[in-house]
C-alpha cells in the first residue's frame, strides 16, 4: 500500500544541499498510525529525493509480508497495532526501543535483510545493545514526523546500506572471479600431466632427480611469484647448471616445476591462482632456457 505525495508549494526546504539517494527511492513506514505524508515527502523532496515510493504497514504481520515480496532501501520501525485493520489513529508518540526489538527480531528470522531504522522515546542499555546486534540504527525523538533531523538519519540509513549491497556485489563478483582462476589452473595443470607424463605419474617422473632438488625448487618458485623474475635470475640458473650435472631432462625439469606448482596453489585455498599461474610459466620458461643452453655449454666443451 505505497503511496507518494508532491511536495507542498511555499514549504520551508530544511536541507541546506540535496543529499544522494538511489534512483526511485524505496522506503517503508512500519508504525501503527499513517504518517504526515504531506510533510515527509516535502522533506525528501528538499533533500534531493524526488518520487520516492512510500509504503505504509501497521502491524507486524502486514510488514513481515510485505518485507517478504519486496525489497526496500529503508524500514522506519515505530510502534505497530497489534491487530490488522485498526483504524484509529495513533499517537504520534513512537514506544520505548525494548518494545521494538521482537518484531525487528522477527524481521531478521524471516531473512529480511534491508536495513531499519527504529523510532523510539528512549531505550535501557539491554534494548539498545540487541539493537546494534541485529544492526539497526535508531531514532530517538517524541515527534519523529515533524523532526528536520528524521530525513538526514534515513538517508544515512539508506547510503549505508547501499554500500554494504555494493560491498556484497563486489565480494560476490571477486568470489566468482577466484573460482574461475582455480578452475583454468586446474584445467592448465591437467594438460601439463598429458604433456609430460605420457601415461606415467608425475611423482615417478620426479623421484628420478636426486634427493634435494625438489624441497630447494618449491623455495625458489615461491621466491619467484613473490619477486618476480630481475632478483632470481642468479638462482634459476644455478638450478638449471645443477639440474645439467644431474643429467636431468627437460621432461624432468618441468615435472619438477609442475609438482612444485602444484604443491604451492594447493596452499593457497580459495585465493586468487591467476598471478601465481601467469608467474610459474615465465619462471619454468626460463629455466628451460637456461638448461638448454647449459647442455649446449656441455656440447662445446
Amino acid at each position: 500500500m505505497g503511496r507518494s505525495q508532491m511536495p507542498i508549494p511555499g514549504q520551508i526546504q530544511d536541507a541546506k544541499r540535496p543529499l544522494d539517494w538511489p534512483e526511485r527511492t524505496r522506503l517503508l513506514f512500519a508504525v501503527g498510525s499513517e504518517p504526515d505524508w504531506s510533510q515527509l515527502a516535502t522533506r525528501l523532496d528538499a533533500s534531493g529525493c524526488h518520487g520516492p515510493h512510500l509504503a505504509w504497514s501497521s502491524t507486524p504481520g502486514d510488514v513481515l509480508g510485505l518485507m517478504r515480496r519486496e525489497s526496500f532501501d529503508g524500514v522506519i520501525l515505530g510502534v505497530l497495532n497489534d491487530a490488522p485493520h485498526t483504524s484509529h489513529r495513533l499517537s504520534d508518540r513512537p514506544p520505548r526501543l525494548d518494545q521494538q526489538i521482537e518484531v525487528l527480531e522477527a524481521i531478521h528470522a524471516a531473512g529480511c535483510e534491508d536495513p531499519v531504522l527504529l523510532l523510539t522515546t528512549g531505550a535501557d542499555e539491554q534494548a539498545w545493545v540487541r539493537a546494534c546486534e541485529l544492526d539497526a540504527d535508531i531514532f530517538i525523538g517524541e515527534h519523529p514526523w515533524s523532526s528536520s533531523a528524521l530525513v538526514p538519519v534515513i538517508h544515512r540509513l539508506v547510503t549505508r546500506s547501499l554500500v554494504r549491497r555494493e560491498q556484497h556485489r563486489l565480494e560476490i563478483d571477486s568470489n566468482r572471479r577466484r573460482n574461475r582462476d582455480q578452475e583454468e589452473a586446474t584445467e592448465l595443470l591437467g594438460l601439463l600431466h598429458q604433456i609430460l607424463c605420457q601415461g606415467r605419474n608425475i611423482n615417478e617422473i620426479v623421484s628420478e632427480i636426486p634427493d634435494g632438488f625438489l624441497d630447494e625448487y618449491r623455495e625458489l618458485l615461491r621466491a619467484y611469484v613473490i619477486m618476480g623474475t630481475g632478483n632470481l635470475a642468479a638462482d634459476i640458473a644455478d638450478q638449471a647448471r645443477r639440474l645439467a650435472d644431474v643429467d636431468a631432462s627437460p621432461r624432468q625439469a618441468l615435472a619438477l616445476h609442475v609438482e612444485s606448482l602444484e604443491r604451492l596453489i594447493a596452499g593457497l585455498g580459495h585465493r586468487s591462482t591467476r598471478h601465481i599461474m601467469a608467474r610459474s610459466d615465465l619462471m619454468a620458461l626460463e629455466l628451460v632456457v637456461q638448461l638448454g643452453d647449459c647442455y649446449r655449454q656441455q656440447r662445446v666443451t
